[in-house]
């Protein structure tokens, strides 16, 4: 019979995370632990949050592994991931290099995270939606958006 594990991460710290994972509008792990000391930060100087310091520093502790881990336990993650279907995409999304959000190491201006963005509402069946295309530049932040002039 195996034995298991001592939790390392409680109820209080799955409660923070979650509180977290939130308000960066739900971030896989990857992206949500790099910045995970500044939400921190920002969410006890605001007053919005008080952390126990042992919830905070393990909160602080925490991989990004860990983070997907206990996320993909929690039932407001259900129907968040999309899964996608094989075809022409596929072959095309693995020939194009991605950097996350912790893999840029210092960029000179000039370097661009494109996205292009769908405006729809809820679903899209009655074709009403619009796209905008947005860059942002890595090393400063500074982002234009680019779209259909609207009435």
């Amino acid at each position: 019979m195996r034995r298991r594990r001592a939790r390392i991460y409680d109820e209080a710290v799955e409660q923070a995370l979650l509180v977290f994972w939130e308000t960066s509008d739900r971030l896989c792990g990857k992206r949500l632990r790099p910045i995970l000391p500044t939400l921190v930060e920002a969410a006890e100087w605001h007053g919005h949050l008080n952390l126990d310091p042992r919830v905070r520093e393990r909160l602080l502790q925490v991989s990004a592994a860990t983070i997907d881990r206990i996320l993909a336990r929690n039932p407001a993650q259900d129907g968040t991931r999309k899964r996608r279907r094989a075809g022409i995409g596929s072959a095309i999304r693995r020939s194009i290099p991605v950097r996350t959000f912790a893999d840029w190491h210092s960029p000179a201006p000039g370097f661009l995270e494109v996205d292009m963005v769908e405006h729809c509402g809820s679903r899209k069946v009655d074709g009403d939606f619009v796209h905008s295309l947005v860059l942002t530049d890595i090393a400063t932040g500074w982002t234009e958006l680019c779209g259909p002039a609207l009435p």
